[in-house]
């Protein structure tokens, strides 16, 4: 099963994932002392410092991977526009929402790290997900959670 491949990481198992096990994934991920995000590694990764005892690096250093993320933009742009329908794409996201959901509040707690640290925050914009993450059902449930105040 191709589904929620992430979460299927974290709790294991070849069975379709439920809510409880995305309950279970964020408590382990609680436990983490560090938490690194791909698409803002020039602010998480100043984590390192902080939490694993890194020396800083030179002014600016942090920021000598964003032109690897502006491949990553790239790359994604071409799949996004070649070979796949807006319904497809919609089927993949309903298909992974708790996988979605579970990167959203890993992104979350990796903010937190750095709010805590004292470290700057990604701006808004720079929080932005790809546009394509953003299906009525996703906004809906994200909503939901942030009104129930769900953790």
């Amino acid at each position: 099963m191709y589904d929620n491949i992430i979460l299927q990481a974290f709790v294991g198992g070849d069975r379709a994932k439920t809510r409880a096990d995305l309950e279970l994934a964020k408590s382990r991920l609680r436990n983490f002392d560090v938490i690194f995000i791909l698409e803002h590694l020039s602010h998480t990764l100043q984590l390192a410092t902080t939490r694993l005892g890194w020396r800083p690096a030179a002014q600016g250093a942090f920021h000598a991977t964003r032109h690897l993320v502006d491949e990553a933009e790239d790359q994604e742009r071409l799949f996004t526009t070649h070979g796949i329908t807006h319904e497809q794409w919609q089927q993949v996201i309903e298909r992974n929402s708790l996988d979605i959901e579970l990167y959203d509040y890993v992104r979350e707690l990796s903010f937190g790290m750095l709010q805590a640290d004292g470290f700057p925050m990604p701006t808004e914009d720079e929080r932005t997900v790809a546009p394509q993450w953003n299906n009525d059902v996703l906004r809906m449930r994200r909503a939901s959670l942030r009104e129930a105040h769900i953790e």
